[in-house]
Formats: C-alpha cells, sequence, structure tokens
C-alpha cells in the first residue's frame, strides 16, 4: 500500500514537470516547463574590453532613419571579414550597402561608447 501511494503523488508531479506539445517540431520534451523572457537573469558583466574579437553590426534595421543602430553581432575572422549570422544581413538591399550605411563598430565594451572605431561594410556574402 505504501508503495502505490508514493507512486500516486510522483506520478502527477512528473506529469506536471515535463510537458510536450506534439503538434510543435520542437516540442522541448524532457525540458522543465521554463517562462521564457528577454532577460538576462543572474548574468554577470564581461570583464571590459575582454572580447575584443566581438563587432557591433549596424545599419537601420529598425526602418526609423538611424543608420547606427545595433542590429547583430559579429566575429572578426581577419582583417577583412567578419561572421555574423545570416538573418542578420538577408534583408539589406544593395542600394543600403551601396550607400555605405551599413558598418562595423570594433574596440568597444558599451555600444553607447563615445569612443568606437567604425568601419564600412563593403560586401555581404550568404554562405547557402
Amino acid at each position: 500500500m505504501r508503495l502505490l501511494l508514493i507512486a500516486t503523488i510522483w506520478i502527477p508531479y512528473v506529469i506536471s514537470y515535463y510537458e510536450c506539445n506534439q503538434r510543435s517540431v520542437s516540442c522541448g520534451c524532457g525540458f522543465k516547463k521554463v517562462e521564457m523572457n528577454a532577460h538576462i537573469v543572474s548574468g554577470e558583466n564581461a570583464v571590459p574590453y575582454s572580447w575584443p574579437m566581438i563587432v557591433s553590426f549596424r545599419y537601420d534595421c529598425l526602418g526609423n532613419g538611424d543608420v547606427a543602430t545595433h542590429c547583430c553581432s559579429g566575429t572578426i575572422l581577419s582583417d577583412s571579414y567578419i561572421l555574423t549570422a545570416a538573418h542578420c544581413v538577408e534583408r539589406i538591399h544593395a542600394s543600403i550597402l551601396l550607400a555605405g550605411n551599413v558598418t562595423i563598430a570594433t574596440g568597444i565594451y558599451s555600444r553607447s561608447e563615445q569612443f568606437q572605431t567604425i568601419s564600412k561594410v563593403d560586401k555581404i556574402f550568404i554562405h547557402p
């Protein structure tokens, strides 16, 4: 009788602890229910200037006329190449690029720093 009682208590708990929506491709089976939000919880600030290979990729991605809007981050691969995610650049029209309105900012800790090294992007390649 004691074993049956323990199973009766634990089974509903386990079922509520793990959920899976079968209609979703990435259902998250086996993961604890987590409320998603855009905030970093219990994070730590990076040591200033400890990630010199990270850049701020900027253009008017919001469509508000501000060409210095931070849209994505990137990683310096060499003196000529920056790697970023394709979704960051797939909507950039050629006229925006030709006008010199796509830039990267390097050597910064915070995007609001007064002194930044700004470079114009000449070409964008999206890997197939």
